[in-house]
């Protein structure tokens, strides 16, 4: 007879140390953790409880808080529950929600281009989606062989005017904006209109040059005419003039005011009111019919 034993389930003896084996998984209770066999379900229990509790109750902890959990699975489900904060952009699995926040302020509200800031990812949809760092995209000028990518670019160009061929000022670019507001019954879309006079009027307001001469130079400067600042230069004078313009442009969506119709173009460009005007803004604020 052999002498392989049961331990712990009395006297029996076994031919072989398999058939023992075989007997106790068909019969019997063993623990997880040793070779120990037990009658009953309560006993395995109570022997798990007295000398593997830790191990038992306790070998799966989370890496990210101090629970502690009896199995893969428990520990799973709990890193599901708590521990499982996915980007729906990306797909990316952050443990915590700050974690999570932090992702998405880096990786999709920062254009990589210029590295701006924006509050929400659809922002920086709209931004890339307006052609900004669009390369290829090529704007030509109506009236001259000059190109852009943007389009606020180009109609500062004109408002500026740098046109070599075509002269082309500021209040000519606003009535031109106004007749197409007319032709498409759109008035006050984008120009909002001005009330002049009227009871308690003290008059109108006085209108800015458009564009400086030689005839500003005062024998030490060139001389605004609007607030009597100097400038070193016409060029100089001449950007300055547009500060006083007055803030007769609107975006339509957002009610934001602008002096300057290239001001309100980049506005749509740089943030989520572009998506949401540009078929109104393609009607009023094409620039190939302007002329003197």
């Amino acid at each position: 007879m052999s002498r392989y034993l049961p331990g712990n389930l009395g006297d029996r003896y076994y031919a072989t140390y398999r058939a023992r084996q075989q007997y106790m998984e068909d019969s019997h209770f063993p623990c997880q953790h040793c070779d120990e066999y037990f009658w009953n379900e309560d006993e395995l229990h109570q022997h798990d409880y007295d000398y593997h509790s830790y191990n038992y109750y306790h070998s799966y902890a989370c890496e990210y808080c101090d629970d502690e959990f009896s199995s893969q699975d428990d520990l799973d489900e709990h890193d599901n529950d708590y521990h499982s904060f996915t980007c729906e952009r990306c797909d990316k699995v952050f443990p915590y929600e700050d974690r999570l926040s932090q992702h998405i302020s880096a990786a999709h509200t920062t254009c990589k281009t210029c590295h701006r800031q924006f509050h929400l990812p659809k922002d920086l949809d709209n931004h890339l989606n307006s052609g900004i760092h669009d390369t290829t995209t090529q704007l030509s000028c109506p009236f001259c062989d000059a190109t852009f990518r943007k389009a606020s670019a180009l109609t500062q160009h004109l408002e500026n005017n740098t046109c070599p061929n075509q002269r082309v000022t500021r209040s000519q670019v606003k009535r031109y904006v106004q007749s197409r507001e007319r032709k498409f019954d759109m008035r006050g879309t984008l120009v909002v209109p001005r009330i002049e006079g009227g009871p308690g009027a003290r008059g109108r307001a006085p209108t800015p040059p458009q564009y400086a001469t030689e005839e500003s130079w005062n024998g030490t400067g060139y001389e605004c005419c609007m607030c009597s600042r100097e400038f070193r230069s016409l060029g100089n004078l001449n950007a300055h003039l547009i500060t006083h313009e007055p803030y007769d442009y609107k975006c339509f969506v957002c009610d934001k005011r602008f002096n300057l119709l290239s001001a309100v173009i980049q506005h749509w460009e740089l943030t989520g009111c572009g998506k949401t005007a540009a078929n109104a803004a393609q009607r009023l604020t094409r620039l190939r019919r302007i002329r003197n």
